[in-house]
């Protein structure tokens, strides 16, 4: 499939996503060399079910997910 045909399935998959508030209320890493924003508890479920029900209509099969925006990414300690 080619890179438009994504965009398409993606851009009519945001048409159905009823909109709803989001918070952002901690911060946190992964290990030491991601640092992340998480959302609280209502919001990371909100989201994660946005993500899943995203990959299916693509037809992409995910196992996880884990809703945060990175902040920083690829450091190291002295970062």
């Amino acid at each position: 499939m080619t890179l438009g045909l994504y965009i398409n399935q993606i851009r009519d998959f945001c048409k159905t996503i009823i909109p709803q508030k989001v918070r952002f209320d901690s911060l946190d890493s992964f290990s030491h060399h991601t640092f992340f924003i998480s959302p609280d508890e209502k919001s990371q479920l909100y989201l994660n079910n946005i993500i899943i029900d995203m990959h299916k209509s693509i037809g992409f099969d995910i196992k996880n997910t884990h809703a945060h925006m990175t902040v920083a990414r690829g450091l190291d300690l002295k970062k």
